[in-house]
């Protein structure tokens, strides 16, 4: 649960005993070293059309670029200077800020909170993967797959309040079965 809202901050007990019990803490992603610099710049290399390719509403075409200047429009984003991110990078951007309208706050979320309580207890954090490693699996993505990314989170805008409050309520009681269908 990287974002939770405030109303739903408070972690299971069951993860505050297991932290506690913890003689480090492993993340997915070791976010107390994560340089946002480093991801803006990866990004800004790897999620921007080349120079001289043709721009997401030409490479879109109408339907789909209607949609999103609908979807823009409705989270406040600058539509224009989104045409120039490849489908992938656009589908993250939109996802994330559809995530903020809805309350969602990553200062809230699960990583965050244990790596401050981490470093309050002088506990050493470490990650699995690397954000470069993260955001490399979409841009490896061929180019059909990105359009197929970007079009099912067109179809989610809008819905994903839902959506959140069932993976809220299964994470909280430990429904992997239920996990596993929302996020499959």
């Amino acid at each position: 649960m990287h974002m939770l809202a405030a109303n739903d901050a408070t972690l299971p007990a069951t993860l505050q005993h297991a932290y506690a019990d913890a003689e480090r803490l492993i993340m997915e992603i070791d976010i107390d070293d994560l340089d946002p610099a480093a991801a803006g710049a990866f990004t800004q290399t790897n999620g921007t059309l080349a120079n001289g390719a043709p721009d997401l509403q030409e490479q879109l075409g109408k339907r789909r670029w209607d949609q999103v200047q609908r979807q823009c429009t409705r989270l406040s984003l600058p539509c224009d200077t989104l045409r120039r991110l490849e489908p992938w990078a656009l589908a993250l951007v939109m996802s994330v800020s559809e995530l903020t309208r809805l309350g969602l706050d990553p200062q809230l979320g699960v990583e965050e909170q244990l790596r401050r309580q981490a470093a309050a207890d002088h506990k050493e954090i470490g990650g699995l993967e690397t954000l470069e490693f993260q955001l490399g699996l979409f841009d490896a993505l061929r180019g059909p797959e990105q359009l197929q990314l970007l079009d099912m989170t067109l179809a989610e805008m809008g819905r994903q309040n839902d959506a959140v409050d069932k993976l809220s309520r299964a994470w909280r009681r430990g429904d992997l079965r239920t996990l596993e269908g929302l996020l499959l």
